[in-house]
């Protein structure tokens, strides 16, 4: 979760720093965050102001432009196993038609930890996608990398 967090210091520093250029024209002279991202901004608004010279350019707007940390939750929904099946049938099981050979190697990514998928359907997906893989590519060699000790 340290990542989580330096990602939140790092927007909110981005924030207050484009709020400070909306209300006062330029950056503050004096600032606590990371001098190499001041630096970065500073580079930014020359850019900009090059670009558009005299224009009224809205600072919040170019922040939220760049900042990938959304703050609203994903949408719900959860798609029902008969349409799982269904999903992996019509897309995966062409996918894996129009491949010129025998992978190498599959990375299947569980988003397990993260809410993206629901946690009681991941092993569920997982199957339905490595049934496609044997019965296209049987046999097929497993490593299942999320169990093994240490992975996280």
């Amino acid at each position: 979760m340290t990542a989580v967090r330096l990602r939140q210091q790092q927007v909110s520093e981005l924030e207050a720093l484009f709020q400070h250029l909306q209300d006062h024209g330029s950056l503050p002279e004096n600032t606590t965050g990371d001098p190499a991202r001041v630096s970065a901004v500073r580079e930014l608004v020359a850019a900009v102001r090059e670009a558009y010279p005299g224009e009224q350019v809205d600072w919040p707007m170019v922040h939220d432009a760049g900042c990938t940390c959304d703050d609203t939750e994903l949408p719900h929904h959860v798609t029902t196993r008969p349409d799982i099946e269904r999903l992996v049938a019509a897309v995966f099981r062409p996918l894996l038609g129009r491949l010129p050979g025998k992978p190498t190697i599959v990375t299947i990514s569980r988003s397990s930890e993260d809410d993206y998928c629901p946690p009681e359907d991941v092993d569920f997906i997982q199957e339905a996608v490595l049934k496609e893989l044997r019965l296209k590519f049987s046999p097929v060699k497993l490593q299942l990398a999320y169990l093994e000790e240490g992975d996280h």
